[in-house]
This record gives structure tokens, sequence and C-alpha cells, in this order.
């Protein structure tokens, strides 16, 4: 799977209203997108929970099974991936555990 930067392009294709970012196109602001991690759902979105990059938080995948925990995880599964096991692998700490760990609450 590859990265897309011609998302607006294809909108404005299909006719959708892309005016609103016509208007910041039009300040000087567009980037084509060159991603530097990984494309997954799971590995991405624990890498901006954490602020980690996934060669450092070692979540590679969205199923996959640790020897270590003797566990699987799917990230499409909501028993196992709400685990807290996931959320402090390899000493990731997530937002919301920091939020939490400074007194305040997190939902």
């Amino acid at each position: 799977m590859h990265p897309r930067h011609d998302y607006l392009e294809m909108a404005a294709a299909k006719g959708r209203n892309i005016s609103a970012f016509d208007h910041i196109r039009k300040q000087g602001f567009q980037a084509e997108v060159q991603n530097v991690m990984l494309t997954l759902t799971f590995p991405s979105h624990y890498a901006m929970t954490t602020g980690r990059n996934v060669e450092n938080h070692g979540l590679v995948g969205n199923k996959f099974y640790d020897e270590r925990l003797n566990k699987s995880f799917n990230y499409k599964d909501p028993i196992s991936n709400m685990e807290s096991d996931w959320f402090e692998y390899a000493g990731a700490e997530p937002i919301w555990l920091t939020n939490e760990r400074h007194g305040h609450r997190s939902c």
C-alpha cells in the first residue's frame, strides 16, 4: 500500500466541494506525502499516542503474537485490543496514561 497525496484531486474530480482546501492551497501550503513510518492502522496510532516511531515502540502490525506475553493481538478485536499489556509495550507510555499519572482524568 502506497501513501496517497492526491485525495483532494480525487475528491474534486468527483464533484466534492474542496473550497476550504483550495483556500489553504492559495496561501501556499500543500505538500506531497512521504511517509517515514509504517502505514498500518495500529502501529501508526500507537506512534501518535506515544510519540515513538515503530522502530522504537516495536508494534509493527495490526495482528501479531507476542511470545513473551503468550498473547495474540488483533486491532479489530475490541476485547484484546483494550488490554493494558499492549499500551505499555516496550516501555512506551500512551498520552492518556501520562495524563493520568499527572493527576488528570482520561476517558
